[in-house]
C-alpha cells in the first residue's frame, strides 16, 4: 500500500509540477527542465525521473520548489488512500498505471479525494482548467495543450491570460529556430508536439541562436 502511495505522489507531481507545454513554461523548474531533462519524453514520470537524479545540480529556485509540492503531496496523500485501496490495489505501480487506474474511476473518486487534488493544482495558471477538462487526457505529446485549446472559451481568465504569454514566448522560438525547423523538421507534420520532438532529436546540431531562444524562453519568469 505504501508503494502505492508514493506512486500516486509521483503521477501527481508529474500533473503539477510538469504535465503539458503551457505548465512547463517559466515554472521554477522549467530551466532545470531544459538543461537536465532536454532529451527526455514528457509523461509517465519521465521528467520527475530525471530531475529527481539530478536533484543535486538542480538550482536553489528549483529545490525550493519541489520542497513546496512535497508539502501538497502529504495533503493529497491522506486524501486519496481511501480510493487508492478500493480502486487500484491489484494495479501494479510504475509506467503511469496508478494513475491510469485513477483516471478510469474519476466519477467514483470521493469528494474527499477530489477536492485534495483539486487543491493542489489550484495554484496553477492553468491547472484547475487542466483538471476540469483534461483529467482523462494522458500527458505528453502535447495532448494537454491540445485538450485545453480545444476548451479554449470556458477557460478560467487566469488560464488564458497564462496562454497568451506563453504564446508570446513561443513567438521568440519561432523566430530563433526558424532556420533549424526548415533544416531539420521540414517534413514533419505540425502539431501534437510533433516540431518539438523533432527539434529535440537534433538539439546537438541546433543552432546557438536557436538553442539559446529555447532556453531563454523555458527559464523566463511570468
Amino acid at each position: 500500500m505504501r508503494r502505492l502511495l508514493v506512486v500516486l505522489l509521483v503521477c501527481f507531481v508529474a500533473l503539477v509540477f510538469v504535465s503539458g507545454a503551457f505548465a512547463q513554461e517559466g515554472r521554477p523548474c522549467a530551466g532545470d527542465v531544459a538543461k537536465f531533462c532536454g532529451d527526455v519524453k514528457p509523461g509517465e514520470g519521465r521528467l520527475i525521473k530525471c530531475l529527481k537524479e539530478k536533484k543535486d545540480q538542480l538550482s536553489p529556485e528549483c529545490k525550493a520548489h519541489v520542497a513546496k509540492v512535497k508539502d501538497k503531496l502529504k495533503e493529497v496523500h491522506k486524501a486519496c488512500e481511501d480510493d487508492l485501496t478500493m480502486f487500484c490495489a491489484g494495479v501494479e505501480p510504475g509506467e503511469g498505471r496508478i494513475m491510469k487506474c485513477m483516471r478510469e474511476h474519476k466519477a467514483e473518486l470521493s469528494s474527499k479525494c477530489k477536492a485534495g487534488i483539486a487543491k493542489g493544482l489550484e495554484e496553477r495558471p492553468c491547472g484547475g482548467d487542466v483538471a476540469k477538462f483534461c483529467g482523462d487526457v494522458k500527458m505528453g505529446e502535447g495532448r494537454i495543450a491540445k485538450c485545453l485549446k480545444e476548451n479554449k472559451d470556458q477557460l478560467s481568465p487566469q488560464c488564458k491570460a497564462h496562454i497568451a504569454k506563453v504564446k508570446e514566448k513561443l513567438k521568440g522560438i519561432q523566430e530563433a529556430c526558424e532556420d533549424d525547423v526548415t533544416m531539420f523538421c521540414a517534413g514533419v507534420e505540425p502539431g501534437g508536439g510533433r516540431i518539438m520532438k523533432c527539434l529535440k532529436e537534433h538539439k546537438a546540431e541546433l543552432s546557438s541562436k536557436c538553442q539559446e531562444g529555447i532556453t531563454k524562453a523555458k527559464g523566463k519568469k511570468e
